[in-house]
């Protein structure tokens, strides 16, 4: 009966051990003071329409209120919707009516943000001094140090800079397909910053 109750504690002992590590190995815990823990996001206020899915390959799926996130997911509302998320004590966003935005990283090291388009406000807060929060758009990426800003993308028509004087008419055979070339468009980033921003950048 001994033997049997020393098995079962070393055998406890090894279980919780291998479960930590697996925490730790997977940046869901990190050892230090005090001990952080990763949380996952979960959205805490919906007006209008919002919907969710947790990969590009998924089907949108209605978001409601408690809705918890993943890494991957993805986010987006349609005219006159708003949705607030939080993520930890002192780091929240609100998406914006018309907005998408995806979830790139998610663990208690780094947290990674992917605005595609429409506007985002947030309200940030590092873990600890080598957190690593960074948020990306079509057009720039930036690394935040702690601030409450706000991003807009604002997509623009390409302009046709071709000379009227220049375009000259083809005639072409009557049977042969003419092919429709798509409405190019142009990204740009616009960031209000209320309390400071670093490391803004175009992405390589």
């Amino acid at each position: 009966m001994k033997r049997f109750i020393i098995y079962s504690l070393i055998l406890i002992v090894l279980c919780f051990s291998g479960f930590i590590a697996y925490l730790l190995l997977t940046d869901y815990i990190l050892i230090r003071l005090p001990l952080l823990v990763q949380t996952n996001p979960k959205i805490t206020f919906i007006i209008g329409d919002a919907y969710f899915r947790e990969n590009t390959n998924s089907q949108w799926k209605v978001a409601v209120v408690g809705q918890t996130l993943y890494r991957g997911y993805e986010i987006k509302t349609h005219s006159y919707s708003r949705v607030d998320i939080r993520f930890h004590d002192n780091t929240a966003i609100q998406l914006s009516e018309n907005s998408e935005f995806s979830i790139d990283s998610l663990t208690v090291k780094k947290l990674g943000l992917n605005i595609h388009s429409g506007s985002m406000y947030g309200k940030f807060d590092k873990l600890f001094k080598e957190h690593d929060l960074t948020i990306k758009t079509p057009t720039a990426f930036a690394a935040i140090r702690g601030t409450d800003l706000g991003f807009e993308i604002i997509q623009k028509p390409l302009e046709d800079k071709t000379n009227p004087a220049d375009k000259k008419k083809i005639n072409k055979p009557a049977k042969q397909e003419q092919t429709m070339q798509p409405n190019e468009t142009t990204f740009q980033t616009v960031v209000y910053s209320l309390s400071g921003i670093t490391e803004i950048h175009n992405p390589l």
